[in-house]
């Protein structure tokens, strides 16, 4: 009989280790702590974000502690429903929502440069709110842009060119809603339209095509065209 109350002694003793080990466990900072995911873009291209998001973390998981140290509350998982307790979990889904803001900013970064934009692309895309395909489809314009300078703007377009310059320039034409062929000669109706466009977006009509009214055809934002090459 005695040997049986010993027995249970200490199997009650245990029970008591254990739950108390898991309530150590529950809130060891192993365990309690919110982890930064190892898939946020640390060098995103607004340095204070990534700030904000280890900022947020950190205040997350210093309430968790404190709520439960002081008000024996869990804020993760609360044993009940009174006044307290509900401020407590409401804050805390308050203080996770932030994490969450800017944790989801963070990974999108790192998802849109696994597809080879730059920040700045990135930065483009966010400000205009644009689409992937919106912002490749920019990438290209600035790469002809820039090819175009390179090669053809030491003497412009004009009445009388022929070749592949004048055949892209007038597809950017009829995207723009103008109807002339497009078959890379510059003749006369090319000349009108190029000249039409120019004067709707108030830049000097005179039907040549040169790095302002490019800019203009292709619809580049401002901040991503490249200078004006120096004239040899």
């Amino acid at each position: 009989m005695k040997g049986i109350i010993i027995f249970l002694l200490v199997i009650i003793t245990l029970i008591m280790g254990y739950n108390q080990y898991n309530k150590y466990q529950r809130f060891h900072p192993k365990t309690v702590n919110y982890v930064s995911k190892d898939t946020v873009d640390n060098s995103y291209h607004d340095p204070k974000v990534v700030m904000n998001y280890y900022e947020a973390i950190e205040m997350l998981n210093g309430y968790v502690i404190s709520q439960w140290s002081t008000n024996r509350i869990d804020v993760r998982n609360p044993k009940k429903d009174n006044s307290t307790t509900r401020y407590a979990v409401n804050e805390y889904q308050k203080k996770l929502g932030k994490v969450k803001y800017y944790e989801a900013i963070l990974m999108q970064s790192t998802v849109y440069k696994s597809k080879g934009l730059s920040n700045d692309d990135i930065k483009l895309l966010e400000q205009n709110q644009l689409s992937q395909e919106e912002i490749a489809e920019n990438m290209q314009k600035e790469e002809f842009y820039d090819l175009f300078q390179k090669v053809v703007l030491q003497k412009t377009l004009k009445t009388g060119d022929r070749g592949p310059w004048v055949y892209e320039m007038q597809k950017y034409l009829t995207t723009n809603g103008y109807t002339i062929a497009v078959d890379g000669n510059f003749r006369i109706e090319t000349e009108t339209a190029l000249k039409d466009f120019e004067f709707k977006n108030q830049l000097y009509p005179d039907g040549i095509l040169d790095a302002l009214t490019l800019r203009e055809l292709l619809k580049l934002p401002k901040e991503t065209t490249k200078p004006l090459l120096a004239t040899q």
